[in-house]
C-alpha cells in the first residue's frame, strides 16, 4: 500500500467517523434532547473558569438593564409583591424623563381584580405609559394568566387598551437546560427580538394582533399558541460579552440620577428575592439581564464552532486518539492471564476516560474564553466513546451473515443523517 493510498484511507476514516458521530448526536441531542445535562455540566464548567470581578458599568452600550435591588424592594416597595404600581409609576416616570429609546418591562404589571372591594383601583402607572408611548417604544411581557372570570375580563380589557395606545406585548422566553442558559430561539415574538425588529422599522404588531382579535376569550389561548410555536424556531448562542458592563443596580429611586439613559434601550426588572436566576458563562445572572444579552446578540452575533473546527478537535485530535487508545486497551484484555493485570487494565481504561474528559473540558473552556467560540460539548465527549467502539471486535467475527448487512445499513443511515446535519449547520 503506497503513501497516497494510506492518506486516502485515513481521510475516508476521518470523514466517515465524523459523519457517523454527527448522525448519532443529531438524533440523540438535537431531536430527542437526551444530553441537556451534559450541556449544563459543560456550561457550569466554563462558568467556573471565569474570574468574575465586581461588574463595572459602561455607558457605551446601546442597551442597559435597570435592576431593582433588595434594598429598593425593602425601602421603596415595603417588601411587598406584586410591586405597588403607584410607586413603580414614580420609578418609570424617572426613567422616561431621561429620554430612552425604548423601555422593556420584565415585570408583570397587569391589573388584578380586587375581590375584597369589588372593584379595581385605577393606578397612575398605566396613564404614565400611555402618555409616553408615542415618544418611547414601550414593551410589556405577556407573562400573565387569569383563572377567574373577573380577572380574565379585566386583564384582557387592559391588554387591549395598552395595544390601542401603541404599547406592545411580547414573550420573555428564556430557554434553560437544567438551570443554565446558552442559546435563544429566533422567535420574532420573543420580547428581545421583537424590540429589535421594531427599532429597525418593522410594522409587525406581534401579540397585539391576537389580543385585539374578536375571537379571543381567554389569555391562556394566546399563551399556548405562542409557546408551542416558540420551539419550532432555530436556536443561536447568546452573546454575554457585555453582560457585566451594562447593568445598573439601584438601591433607591434617586440612584438613577447618576446615569445617562438618553436614546438607550432600557430593560427594567428585579433582582430581589431568590428566583429568576440562571447559570451563564459569566456566572449567575437574572432573567432580565439575559433578555438584554439576547438583544445584544442580535447585532453582535458570536460564532458557533464551525463544522471544520468541530471535526478537527472532536474526531481527529481527541475523538480518534481516544478511540485508538481505548480499543487497544480493550483488545489487550484477551491476553490477560492474571487478576492483577486485569485490575491494571481496568484502572487504565478509567484513567484514560477521565483524562480525555478533563482535556475536553479544558479545550472547550479555553476556546470559549479566548476565542469566544462555543464548541458543542456533546460531540466532544460522547464522540470520543462512539469512536472508541466503532467496529470494535468485527474482525474477530467469522460468521457475520445478514447481521453485518444490517449493521452496514444502520451505519450508512447514520452517516447520511450526519451529512444532513453537517450541511444544515454550515
Amino acid at each position: 500500500m503506497n503513501l497516497n493510498s494510506i492518506k486516502q484511507n485515513t481521510l475516508v476514516l476521518i470523514i466517515y467517523s465524523f459523519l457517523f458521530v454527527n448522525g448519532i448526536i443529531y438524533i440523540l441531542d438535537k431531536q430527542l434532547g437526551y444530553f441537556d445535562m451534559l450541556h449544563s455540566a459543560m456550561l457550569r464548567n466554563i462558568s467556573s473558569t471565569y474570574d468574575e470581578s465586581t461588574p463595572v458599568y459602561s455607558n457605551h452600550s446601546d442597551s442597559v438593564v435597570i435592576l431593582i435591588s433588595n434594598k429598593t424592594f425593602e425601602k421603596e416597595f415595603n417588601s411587598k409583591t406584586p410591586l405597588n404600581k403607584d410607586k413603580l409609576g414614580i420609578l418609570v416616570q424617572n426613567i422616561l424623563d431621561k429620554n430612552p429609546k425604548s423601555l422593556i418591562f420584565d415585570l408583570d404589571i397587569s391589573p388584578d381584580y380586587n375581590f375584597e372591594n369589588k372593584k379595581q383601583i385605577q393606578t397612575n402607572l398605566y396613564n404614565i405609559l400611555m402618555n409616553n408611548s408615542d415618544n418611547v417604544k414601550i414593551f410589556l411581557p405577556f407573562a400573565f394568566i387569569a383563572d377567574t372570570q373577573e380577572n380574565k375580563t379585566l386583564k384582557l380589557t387592559w391588554a387591549k387598551q395598552m395595544c390601542e395606545n401603541n404599547i406592545k406585548f411580547a414573550f420573555p422566553f428564556i430557554t434553560d437546560e437544567i438551570g443554565s442558559v446558552l442559546q435563544y430561539y429566533q422567535d420574532p415574538n420573543h420580547i428581545s427580538l421583537f424590540t429589535h425588529s421594531l427599532q429597525e422599522g418593522s410594522s409587525n404588531l406581534g401579540v397585539c394582533n391576537k389580543i385585539t382579535g374578536t375571537d379571543i376569550k381567554d389569555l391562556k389561548d394566546i399563551n399556548q399558541y405562542y409557546f408551542e410555536e416558540h420551539h419550532t424556531f432555530k436556536q443561536l448562542p447568546v452573546n454575554y460579552q457585555t453582560i457585566n458592563k451594562n447593568t445598573i443596580m439601584i438601591d433607591n429611586f434617586k440612584d438613577l440620577d447618576k446615569y445617562n439613559l438618553t436614546n438607550k434601550v432600557v430593560f427594567l426588572g428585579g433582582s430581589y428575592g431568590f428566583g429568576d436566576k440562571y447559570i451563564t458563562p459569566y456566572g449567575e445572572k437574572y432573567g432580565v439581564e439575559i433578555l438584554n444579552a439576547i438583544y445584544y446578540s442580535l447585532k453582535h452575533k458570536i460564532d458557533e464552532a464551525d463544522a471544520l473546527t468541530t471535526l478537527i478537535i472532536t474526531d481527529v485530535i481527541i475523538g480518534l486518539l481516544f478511540g485508538v487508545i481505548i480499543s487497544y486497551l480493550i483488545k489487550q484484555r484477551k491476553k490477560i492471564s492474571t487478576q492483577s493485570k486485569l485490575a491494571l487494565n481496568n484502572f487504565s481504561l478509567i484513567t484514560v476516560a477521565a483524562v480525555f474528559l478533563f482535556i475536553s473540558l479544558i479545550v472547550s473552556s479555553y476556546i470559549f474564553h479566548n476565542l469566544y467560540l462555543w464548541l458543542n460539548p456533546v460531540p466532544l465527549i460522547i464522540g470520543m466513546f462512539i469512536d472508541s467502539i466503532t467496529g470494535l471486535g468485527e474482525e474477530e467475527v467469522e460468521d457475520k451473515g445478514n447481521y453485518i448487512n444490517l449493521v452496514y445499513v444502520i451505519k450508512a443511515s447514520l452517516v447520511f443523517i450526519g451529512g444532513y446535519s453537517f450541511i444544515d449547520s454550515i
